[in-house]
């Protein structure tokens, strides 16, 4: 019999960025930012595709942080809640749950 991998594992596995995609990401985005503060600090103008990506870069951020608070606290509801939503437990399937 072959040993099923732990939910952890699972949720881990159906994960689309890599630990080295969100490090290229980040180092991007702190260019990026850099490159904004020494455009700002010298009075320059930014240009309106400038001021779009920051916007989008900042919703994306938002939306990451979002993402992974949702995945911790998926790996400890699927802990806590694994019996409740088996498909053999007896709760589920009992007269008194309908």
């Amino acid at each position: 019999m072959t040993k099923r991998p732990s939910l952890e594992d699972e949720i881990k596995d159906k994960s689309k960025a890599s630990p080295t995609t969100k490090l290229v990401a980040c180092i991007q985005i702190t260019w990026f930012l850099a490159q904004l503060v020494g455009t700002w600090s010298q009075g320059l103008h930014t240009s309106i595709l400038e001021t779009f990506t920051l916007g989008v870069v900042s919703c994306s951020v938002f939306l990451l942080l979002q993402a992974e608070k949702a995945t911790r606290r998926a790996y400890t509801d699927i802990a806590g809640d694994i019996c409740r939503y088996s498909p053999y437990s007896s709760y589920r399937y009992s007269p008194l749950a309908i």
